[in-house]
């Protein structure tokens, strides 16, 4: 997931360069590893698009929700939507 995110911030800034994570400058996994770290930390926002998710998955017999892989990504999709959906300071989605 660095990595991917890594090359998706140089391609945003550079979309006519080529990605080669072995040419990659360390910079750009350090900006990676610190947008996933501040993304440790969900917003409430985030965490009530969750919880929202949830719900849609069947209940065990003990009454427990257990997400599964499908609810944990539906659950984190929503997450991510929520917090794109927040304004950011610079005005920009």
């Amino acid at each position: 997931m660095v990595e991917r995110l890594a090359r998706a911030m140089f391609l945003a800034e550079h979309p006519n360069s080529e990605w080669s994570a072995g040419r990659a400058r360390p910079v750009w996994f350090f900006r990676a590893e610190t947008a996933l770290e501040a993304l440790r930390e969900p917003t409430a926002e985030m965490l009530s698009a969750a919880d929202s998710a949830i719900p849609r998955f069947e209940a065990d017999l003990d009454g427990t929700r257990l997400m599964g892989v499908d609810g944990a990504l539906e659950a984190w999709q929503a997450m991510i939507d929520a917090a794109l959906a927040q304004p950011s300071s610079s005005g920009e989605g």
